[in-house]
């Protein structure tokens, strides 16, 4: 009969709720917390059942932009950005600029983040879509959309114009209208944040692989 083994609960939380996550950590020690995209603890101590996830963003980034910079008619490509107070999003943009001008040493990338607005942080449609027709009136023909709801609004702007986009995080062409939008959108890029929660539940495991503060995952 094969062992049974406990699997401790396991709550995440992206990096605008780091905080609050540490705050709950810190009140709920027998439960595992992670934080995704953070591992920058401010107080420098760390609860034991607390965990920061990290992704090396920029190399998706770069993949996005060597294939804009390939696919360009126009030799100008955009991206239209959530928080530039937010390390991975950063990553993301400077990875899709170095990728762009790697393949296409002629290209220009517009580039735009998103003003910090309290509750419309990473939601707003209407502020990304606004960027993204600007970027198409200054002749980019690919957006490239990296900031939740915020760059999902870049999207939307290109599938209004039919130029072609990329997205993140999840797959963008169930997400923005399936089959009729096959000709824009080009590619999704991101982490796998869900891999990452996965090779931590196995932590609970005899035998299984130990985290460490600021883990990474592919």
């Amino acid at each position: 009969m094969s062992k049974q083994y406990h699997r401790p609960p396991l709550n995440k939380a992206n990096l605008v709720m780091s905080a609050e996550t540490i705050k709950a950590a810190k009140a709920n020690p027998n439960i595992k917390f992670v934080m995704v995209d953070n591992a920058d603890f401010s107080d420098k101590t760390v609860p034991a059942n607390l965990l920061g996830l990290l992704f090396k963003e920029d190399q998706p980034g770069f993949l996005a932009g060597a294939l804009a910079g390939l696919l360009t008619k126009t030799n100008v490509i955009g991206a239209v950005a959530g928080l530039q107070t937010v390390p991975p999003v950063v990553h993301y943009v400077q990875g899709y600029e170095n990728g762009a001008k790697y393949t296409n040493p002629n290209v220009k990338v517009l580039k735009i983040y998103q003003p910090e607005s309290g509750a419309k942080d990473f939601n707003d449609p209407d502020w990304g879509k606004q960027q993204g027709v600007t970027f198409i009136g200054q002749k980019a023909d690919i957006l490239f959309g990296v900031g939740g709801n915020t760059g999902n609004g870049a999207l939307l702007a290109a599938k209004e114009a039919n130029k072609m986009c990329i997205g993140i995080d999840v797959d963008q062409f169930v997400y923005s209208g399936g089959p009729d939008d096959q000709n824009r959108e080009r590619a999704d890029m991101g982490p796998r944040p869900g891999r990452g929660a996965c090779l931590l539940h196995r932590q609970g495991r005899p035998g299984g692989p130990r985290g460490r503060d600021g883990a990474r995952a592919g």
